[in-house]
């Protein structure tokens, strides 16, 4: 089955459900769909659901299968549409975010494929309007985004919520005394923002998160912004085995075993390299709805390296503008996923010789540090980063509240980043205490 196809049997199974129905018929239309006979199917769907005043809260195969011999007189497509029910069957309708997401991509490409047809007829007028060209494109956007949600009700959902609260579990970054000022880690929905001057370890800190939550058998997707994905592999290469790039070089058997080990537990490691483009928030999310579509499992952790990296989707009158657009939906699109994202983003110039790094030092643009849900700092001095020493700063924690300073020993040559390490040197100490 094509993969356009095989996702229309898909929207149709999740259709069949009432409460889906309600939820997604707002912005989907018959025309979205390839083929006469899912085209029809949906229809009698739809005609099912908003004529009738059933109580049913699923409309089963088999009562579609007699609406389709009651309504469809055309003998050819009345058999086709009664074979692509076979398709339809074997997808689950219930609670499937991965189908979700399929179902929100779906829409948004269909709009934005009517809205470009709608650009072309524009242009080709004599005088065209360009804002309309742009009104347009915006509209498919925010339409294709823009989901009839329930609102919630305080009273009624209040057992519910109290469940949801207890499920809610946060993926520990690996570090104890961070994850006790986190509350435990990083939680679902959550935007999570390191924030450090060049070469201070942005990516090095990335990677521990990841690996941290690897040998919790998680699947993390990696995006790349900076650095080919072969070199990112590297890195989780060093942080997993503990050796430095030249003793694996010598040695590159030494990978296998600690990997087969860390495999055992089912984690999965994915990386996507942007490097060498361009993209946009909408490419990224393509390819992660898309992935998890064809694999039929959801990532439990998005780590994009860096969110500053990324393009807006519509160009800002100053750059500033553009990077919080980015942040904003960012943090939407964890909310949309339910897992966290975690991300870099460049300190100022200041914030090279400074002792703690705060959220003012943030580049480009403060509305970053609004957006986030936590940013940490990594904090280093000339002294420090000789020591292989740094601190991490909790400057923003919208979870629990508390800020806190740990104090760490970061390892670059093995990508280490964690509690620190028995030290004899007495100036090292000092450091510490002046801190």
């Amino acid at each position: 089955m094509e993969q356009g196809t095989e996702v229309e049997a898909r929207i149709l199974a999740v259709l069949r459900r009432k409460r889906n129905y309600h939820k997604y018929r707002s912005i989907l239309q018959p025309s979205f769909f390839q083929l006469e006979t899912t085209r029809q199917i949906f229809s009698l769907v739809d005609e099912f659901f908003s004529t009738t005043t059933t109580k049913k809260k699923k409309l089963t195969t088999a009562n579609l299968r007699l609406i389709i011999h009651q309504k469809i007189r055309n003998v050819d497509l009345r058999n086709e549409c009664l074979e692509f029910l076979k398709k339809i069957r074997p997808y689950p309708t219930k609670d499937n975010e991965v189908i979700d997401e399929s179902i929100k991509d779906f829409a948004k490409r269909q709009f934005a494929k009517r809205a470009v047809l709608e650009c072309l007829e524009l242009l080709e007028g004599p005088n065209p309007d360009f804002t309309s060209v742009q009104d347009h494109l915006e509209k498919a956007i925010t339409i294709s985004t823009s989901f009839e949600k329930e609102c919630y009700s305080y009273f009624d959902q209040a057992e519910e919520r109290t469940i949801l609260d207890v499920q809610d579990k946060s993926i520990p970054s690996g570090i104890p005394r961070l994850d006790e000022i986190l509350g435990g880690g990083t939680g679902q929905g959550e935007l999570i923002v390191f924030l450090a001057p060049p070469e201070r370890g942005k990516t090095l800190a990335l990677v521990n998160f990841g690996t941290a939550a690897l040998h919790l058998g998680l699947r993390i997707g990696y995006i790349s912004l900076e650095l080919a994905e072969r070199k990112i592999a590297r890195r989780f290469d060093l942080r997993i085995t503990g050796r430095t790039y030249e003793l694996l070089k010598k040695e590159p058997d030494r990978i296998k075993n600690p990997l087969a080990a860390l495999r055992k537990n089912g984690c999965e490691l994915v990386i996507k390299d942007y490097s060498a483009s361009d993209p946009r928030l909408e490419d990224i999310k393509s390819f992660v709805v898309n992935y998890q579509n064809k694999m039929r499992r959801k990532f439990d952790m998005l780590i994009v390296d860096y969110a500053d990296l990324i393009s807006p989707t519509k160009m800002h009158k100053t750059e500033r503008f553009g990077i919080k657009e980015v942040y904003t939906n960012l943090r939407r699109f964890a909310n949309e996923l339910k897992i966290p994202i975690i991300t870099a983003s460049q300190a100022n110039r200041k914030s090279v010789g400074k002792l703690v790094v705060t959220m003012e030092d943030f580049a480009e643009d403060f509305a970053k540090a609004a957006v986030a849900d936590v940013v940490i700092a990594i904090c280093q001095t000339p002294e420090e980063l000789e020591d292989d020493l740094c601190r991490l700063y909790v400057a923003k924690n919208r979870r629990t509240g508390r800020h806190g300073l740990v104090r760490l020993t970061m390892q670059p040559k093995v990508m280490y980043l964690g509690e620190m390490r028995k030290v004899s040197d007495v100036n090292r100490k000092s450091i510490a205490d002046r801190i």
